[in-house]
Formats: C-alpha cells, structure tokens, sequence
C-alpha cells in the first residue's frame, strides 16, 4: 500500500487552465477580423472598378473596329451606298458616344467610288446607327485630335482649342481613319488646310482612374497611358 500515493489536484489550478479567452482577447481578434474583413472588401471593390473600367474603354475599342470593318465594306444604310461609318464623343453628354453614318452632304457623283459625307457627325442630317449608353456610372472624361506637322491638337477640354465633338469616321476605298472635330452642326477634318492625324479618348471612373485609347491614321487602334 506504501507504494501508491494519492495525487491532489488544486481546484484553483483547475479552474486558471479551463478559463478559455478573456474579454480583451475576445475585443482583440474580433477588431482584427473586422480590419481583415473590411481591407478584403475595399480590395474587391477597387478590382471589381478596375475591371469594368478595362471592359469599357475595350467595348469602345470594339464598336470602333466594327465602325471600321461597316466603313471599309461600303456596307449601305437605307438607300445611300459608300458611306462612311464612325463613332461621335460629345463633350455635353460624356456618359454616352454615338455610331452613325456619314450621310450627309449627298454624294456630289453617280460614279460607284462616289462617298457622301465630311467625316464628322452632326446630328439630325447624319444617319444614327446606335447611341451606347456607359455604364457603372464610366465617363469620356476628355477627347483629342492631333496634327503631326505642325503639332496641333484640339480637345473637349482644350481651352483656346476646345471643341464639343470628336469623330472617328472609316471610309471605303480608304482604309485610314479621318478625325473631325467641332460644334453642334459644324466640324472639320483640316486646321489650318493640315488634317488631323491622331485622335485619344480618355474613360475615366468614379474614384478617377482612367484608361485610353489611341487611334491613328492608319487605323491602329491600341492603349496608351492618357489623352492630354
């Protein structure tokens, strides 16, 4: 019997080691979950931003190339054949760009290489194709034209050189682009007899960001960093 001790156990030993977590320790993880949570959630959220402000400036990119492939393919528009096809920015309504037909003036031949129009849109004398509407609250925040030689460019928010409207017009049996720019019911392709040979569009999102596109003579259409 010597050989056999009882063991004691302290009641007060017993209850420090099954106590668990205390308040403070229960306030710590659960302000750490909460920074977690909203850190994951702001993140998400400007990704989610990223991406449909990429998807954006990529469907005007696209209705752009379709612009182009509807131009060099004399596709006809009621009875007006040869017309030219281009999307419209209007610094008035930035939430929204218009593809049309340039049908107005008439063709000044019957021959069959005979175009209509002047390369830029005014509304109400062209033929509208479509007016896209941006969604997810996207913005044209800014628009240019550019000549090469000399170096001029005109912008919706190019001061001396504002203008209201860029277009973008392909026609058959060219296959470079032609720039116009101006007011409601006037425009032109040429300043100072030099025609515009760069045009940029600027999407931009509510926190700010912003992606271009760039679109040359030769009808290149392509990213860059920013419009001016």
């Amino acid at each position: 019997m010597g050989r056999f001790r009882t063991r004691r156990f302290s009641l007060s030993r017993f209850r420090r080691v099954s106590a668990g977590f205390t308040i403070v320790e229960l306030v710590v993880v659960a302000a750490i979950i909460a920074v977690l949570s909203i850190v994951v959630i702001l993140g998400q959220s400007s990704f989610s931003r990223t991406i449909l402000l990429s998807t954006t400036a990529a469907d005007i990119a696209l209705t752009l190339r379709n612009a182009q492939i509807y131009g060099i393919g004399s596709r006809t528009i009621g009875v007006v054949s040869n017309a030219g096809y281009g999307l419209d920015f209007d610094s008035a309504a930035p939430g929204s760009f218009v593809f049309f037909a340039d049908t107005d003036p008439a063709a000044a031949c019957v021959r069959p290489n005979c175009t209509p129009g002047n390369g830029y849109f005014i509304s109400g004398a062209d033929s509208l194709v479509q007016t896209f509407t941006l969604n997810n609250r996207m913005e044209i925040s800014n628009f240019c034209a550019f000549t090469l030689m000399p170096a001029t460019s005109y912008c919706k928010t190019g001061g001396a050189n504002s203008t209201q409207h860029l277009s973008i017009v392909f026609t058959r049996p060219n296959t470079t682009a032609v720039f116009g720019v101006g007011n409601v019911g006037a425009g032109a392709t040429t300043t100072g007899g030099v025609p515009f040979t760069v045009a940029c569009v600027k999407v931009s999102s509510p926190e700010g960001a912003t992606r271009s596109l760039f679109v040359n003579q030769v009808g290149e259409i392509s990213a860059t960093s920013t419009c001016p």
